[in-house]
C-alpha cells in the first residue's frame, strides 16, 4: 500500500530513488463507480539517492563521491579491536567478536543477525563516518578483516 511506501523512483530517472517521509491522499472524485481521480501529495527527504552496491573493502581504498556528503551504511568484520580511517575521520570499534553494523543515517551501532538487534553503541568510539564530497581514502588496523560499505550517495 503506498502509505507504508518508503521510496519513491520514477521510470525517466533508473537507479535513482526519493525517501518518503508522509503520504496524503485527498478524495476521489469519480462518475464510474471503478474509476476515479485523486491527488497524492508526498513529502520526500531532501535528497535524490543513487540504488548502490555494496563496495568490499580489504585493504586501502579510494571512494569517490561525486555527489552530497553521504551517510554510509558500514559493515566491519572484527575478532577484537580495531580502527576504521575514512579521510581525516577515525573511529575505533573494541570488543568484537564477529561483525558490527554502522548506520551513520541512523547513528546507530548494532548487530542485526537471527531476528535479533543488538545495541553496540558502546562498542564504538568517535563520531558517525560521513563521506565527504569528492576522494576519500578508507582503511583499517587491528584485528579489522574487512568492510563492507554501503556508501548511500545522494545530491541535493
Amino acid at each position: 500500500m503506498i502509505f507504508n511506501a518508503k521510496k519513491l523512483s520514477f521510470e525517466d530517472d533508473p537507479g535513482i530513488y526519493y525517501k518518503i517521509k508522509s503520504v496524503v491522499i485527498d478524495d476521489a472524485t469519480n462518475d464510474i463507480l471503478e474509476y476515479g481521480q485523486f491527488t497524492v501529495t508526498f513529502t520526500l527527504d531532501p535528497f535524490a539517492y543513487e540504488e548502490t552496491d555494496t563496495i568490499e573493502v580489504t585493504q586501502q581504498t579510494t571512494l569517490n563521491n561525486l555527489g552530497y556528503e553521504a551517510e554510509p551504511y558500514i559493515k566491519c568484520y572484527v575478532a577484537g579491536t580495531g580502527n576504521i580511517y575514512l579521510g581525516d575521520q577515525v573511529i575505533t570499534i573494541k570488543d568484537i567478536n564477529g561483525f558490527i553494523e554502522l548506520d551513520s543515517e541512523m547513528m546507530n551501532a548494532y548487530k542485526a543477525e537471527n531476528d535479533l538487534i543488538t545495541n553496540l553503541n558502546n562498542h564504538m568510539v568517535g563520531d558517525f563516518l560521513l563521506i565527504p564530497n569528492g576522494q576519500s581514502i578508507v582503511k583499517f588496523d587491528g584485528d579489522i578483516s574487512k568492510l563492507e560499505i554501503n556508501p548511500r550517495w545522494r545530491w541535493i
